[in-house]
């Protein structure tokens, strides 16, 4: 049987417990953090920041099972982006490249 994305985070977190999750979700948003330093240096590799964020998305998502709040995340997401958007549509300044 093939478990959901949510099934094997719940496993994850009943296995090895909430305070080392905690930990790890730390450990990965650092390495993140580490390679984006890189990235801003012209050190960066694509493939390991692909990585980096794929495990902080993976912590996230264990984190809103943890604290129970996916719904609330969302929603204040979504209000964010729409304070975002209205923020760059009030902005007079010309857009940057990336």
């Amino acid at each position: 049987m093939k478990l959901t994305r949510e099934q094997i985070h719940r496993k994850v977190i009943a296995k090895y417990g909430r305070r080392l999750q905690l930990m790890i979700f730390i450990e990965e948003t650092a390495e993140l953090i580490k390679e984006m330093i890189r990235e801003l240096r012209q050190k960066g590799n694509t493939d390991k920041t692909i990585e980096r964020i794929a495990d902080a998305e993976i912590m996230v998502e264990q984190l809103k099972i943890i604290y129970n709040c996916h719904h609330q995340v969302e929603e204040v997401k979504n209000l964010k982006l729409a304070r975002l958007n209205e923020r760059i549509d009030n902005d007079s300044s010309e857009f940057r490249p990336i």
